[in-house]
């Protein structure tokens, strides 16, 4: 590091001439220095936070790489000297081990650690933290998708495949203890339409991402032959032009089981849109799939 900071290089030009004895290179002195100095930023923060008073809190949770869930919590205000200014302030990352329910308890405890009064906070912004289904419900977390991430397309879709009844049955909980209007109204549209004859065939229909995966990962692999990846590309081409024919009528099918599973109509409906469009309600679907 000495080659790049002057004043650091000056400091161990000076230890190794035999100038100093204190030379504060080791580890134990280093970290000693580091958690000073962060003491005092943290300390510099909470003086700006409580002479602002008011704030509002930012969650986000994301698992690391051992499927841990990290809360990072930032505190925003309104720096009240001279001309108004709206800073953000990180006070750190928090294991979360239950999602949503957890999070109260979690940012309670780390404003009470800094002495932050939450009777000030005016604001609260969440990341995976609002109308979730619980892990008593579901196996698989859900997922949004990215548009600049192919596999979570996957992803987010296998989950409403395979645990749509799961899902429902948490937005349902979510819409019976609810006290807010808005959420329960919310919730209600979203169990409707994860619980719908049409969503369920969407999902299996689209969940043929996932062979077009398969292929993808296979063609990316390092030892890959010419010859074994023409083989596999034209299997790929095979099995979707079959789909064409049959696909649909085997997610017809596989809807109706899942419909089944939880106790409703396996029969589709047009929404209020379709009906002053006078569009079919599988319009859109039938642009990629033609009916058998």
């Amino acid at each position: 590091m000495a080659q790049f900071d002057p004043v650091l290089k000056e400091h161990i030009a000076k230890v190794q001439g035999g100038a100093s004895h204190a030379s504060y290179l080791g580890n134990i002195i280093q970290n000693e220095l580091i958690d000073c100095i962060s003491e005092r930023v943290v300390e510099c923060m909470v003086t700006e936070i409580r002479q602002s008073k008011y704030f509002s809190v930012i969650l986000d949770c994301t698992p690391d790489l051992s499927h841990k869930e990290q809360l990072s919590v930032i505190i925003r205000i309104v720096a009240a000297e001279g001309t108004a200014q709206i800073k953000e302030y990180f006070k750190g990352f928090l294991e979360a081990k239950q999602t949503t329910e957890g999070f109260s308890t979690l940012i309670l405890k780390k404003l009470k650690e800094l002495n932050i009064t939450f009777e000030d906070c005016r604001g609260q912004s969440y990341d995976k933290g609002v109308v979730s289904p619980k892990k008593k419900h579901v196996d698989i977390t859900l997922k949004s998708w990215a548009n600049t991430q192919w596999e979570s397309q996957i992803n987010s879709v296998e989950v409403v495949r395979f645990q749509a009844a799961k899902v429902r049955d948490a937005l349902l909980e979510v819409r019976a203890s609810t006290a807010d209007p808005a959420v329960k109204i919310e919730v209600q549209a979203l169990a409707e339409e994860v619980g719908s004859y049409r969503f369920s065939i969407c999902t299996v229909v689209w969940y043929i991402l996932r062979k077009v995966q398969t292929v993808n990962k296979l063609l990316q692999s390092q030892c890959m032959h010419l010859d074994v990846a023409v083989d596999i590309l034209k299997k790929a081409e095979t099995s979707l032009v079959s789909y064409r024919d049959t696909g649909f009528a085997d997610a017809q099918t596989s809807a109706k089981e899942v419909c089944e599973e939880m106790n409703v109509e396996a029969a589709l409906k047009q929404k209020d849109s379709e009906l002053l469009k006078g569009s079919s309600p599988m319009s859109p679907l039938m642009n990629l799939l033609p009916m058998p």
